[in-house]
């Protein structure tokens, strides 16, 4: 007895689908909308270096610096002034700069 062959399937059809076609020129068209607008972008990146730099430094100059809004007592260095102004005026007792611990009211 014979063995019945499997079946093949068919070829594809000889002419090429227009619809598929259409659809990847949308998308091919799509991709070059999206590099001209990063082409774009580029452009306009590239005069921002000069701004990169003065924001560095300015960053540089304000981490070099102390700021003046900040009490010194709050600098790990200076630990010993913070505590001579201490003394001198100490916090009312329960104040939230006591440094004491925290305590209950009853």
């Amino acid at each position: 007895m014979a063995a019945a062959a499997a079946p093949r399937p068919k070829s594809p059809p000889a002419s090429p689908d227009p619809c598929g076609r259409h659809r990847l020129q949308l998308a091919v068209d799509a991709l070059h909308r999206e590099i001209g607008f990063l082409e774009g972008e580029i452009s306009s990146i590239e005069g921002v270096h000069a701004a990169s730099r003065c924001c560095k430094e300015v960053d540089e100059f304000v981490g070099r610096n102390p700021d003046p809004f900040i009490t010194m007592c709050e600098f790990v260095g200076v630990a010993a002034a913070c505590r001579a102004s201490a003394r001198e005026s100490p916090p009312p007792p329960g104040s939230l700069g006591s440094g004491g611990p925290a305590r209950l009211i009853e």
